[in-house]
């Protein structure tokens, strides 16, 4: 009974070691695929200036839009070479996943400056 108790004790810790490494795993595959796809990290932090010049953003909200960008530049540069409906569709997924991702007050603001957010989506 008590080596069953030991082994039990033992999986639940390992287990428990295991999803802490984990957000760490994901956060360096995130990085790694950043600039392994080709993506201009400069344009992904130009996007990112240019939104916290219209917002004030937290840290866990400019990290949720830099990967945002980056999944964007990655798209389009995917997209190079592909029709205007695609590229359209692209524009569009990126301006729904930023209403969905931001409160109602934030992307109001954010809607009303169109130069800014027209150069967000596209």
């Amino acid at each position: 009974m008590k080596k069953l108790a030991l082994l039990s004790f033992m999986m639940f810790s390992l287990a428990g070691m295991a999803q802490k490494a984990a957000p760490i795993v994901t956060k360096l595959a995130t990085s790694q695929t950043a600039t392994s796809k080709g993506v201009d990290i400069k344009k992904v932090e130009s996007n990112l200036a240019e939104m916290t010049s219209v917002l004030s953003l937290t840290e866990p909200q400019k990290e949720m839009f830099k990967e945002l960008f980056t999944t964007k530049y990655r798209l389009l540069n995917e997209a190079a070479g592909a029709s205007d409906e695609r590229k359209e569709i692209i524009y569009q997924t990126i301006a729904r996943k930023l209403e969905a991702s931001l409160p109602n007050d934030q992307y109001e603001k954010l809607k009303a400056n169109q130069q800014v957010f027209h150069n967000l989506t596209h």
